[in-house]
């Protein structure tokens, strides 16, 4: 029985040895795949449009800006709680830009908006009377009822031919109208065109 062990003792012994032996051996690996460069990004212009800028001569009948009359009301409403009573698109500093008035029962609010970009690039709000109040009020801006500044522009234009340099909508002599700057080969002139029917009402050389 004694040898009996010992012959056992010495085959487990044998066999672990072959098995830590075995487990000992280097699995070979496999060659790591070359890395291939990035395609380049491609080197094409970008948007055109970001970034584009009008310049202070452009004829504003022809030009297109990235913020809308309507959105310049809008932008301004959720600044200040009143009625829009004036608006106007012109050059400011180093671009065009639209003016918006709106009124309350006690104070005006006035900002300018890049016309491209729709960046505030100011807002002052001031007190009025109550007479001041009820006279800017005579003329709230409704665009609904209005026709566009790009028709009252057409309009303008066509009764006298020249470049747009600037226009502003309010109430004078309680009629709503544009008032449209035309730059002639003779000069400036303004031609006041009816805001709801296109009619021109006057033309001040």
């Amino acid at each position: 029985m004694r040898n009996h062990s010992r012959n056992i003792t010495a085959a487990l012994l044998l066999g672990g040895a072959l098995v830590l032996t075995g487990c000992s051996g280097t699995t070979p690996t496999a060659p790591a795949e070359s890395q291939q460069p990035a395609d380049p990004a491609p080197s094409g212009p970008a948007d055109a449009g970001a970034g584009s800028t009008i310049e202070r001569d452009a004829d504003l009948a022809e030009a297109t800006f990235g913020m809308s009359w309507t959105d310049a009301l809008d932008a301004a409403a959720k600044n200040f709680e009143g009625d829009p009573v004036s608006l106007s698109l012109e050059w400011k500093r180093t671009a065009f830009a639209y003016g918006v008035e709106l009124v309350s029962d006690t104070e005006s609010y006035e900002a300018v908006f890049d016309a491209n970009t729709g960046e505030l690039m100011h807002e002052e709000t001031e007190a009025e009377s109550a007479g001041d109040v009820a006279e800017k009020r005579r003329g709230i801006i409704k665009p609904a009822d209005l026709i566009d500044p790009a028709k009252a522009m057409s309009a303008a234009v066509a009764a006298l031919p020249g470049s747009v340099e600037e226009w502003e909508i309010d109430d004078e002599d309680g009629r709503m109208s544009y008032e449209v700057q035309i730059i002639t080969d003779t000069g400036d002139a303004d031609v006041r065109v009816d805001a709801v029917s296109g009619e021109i009402i006057e033309i001040d050389h």
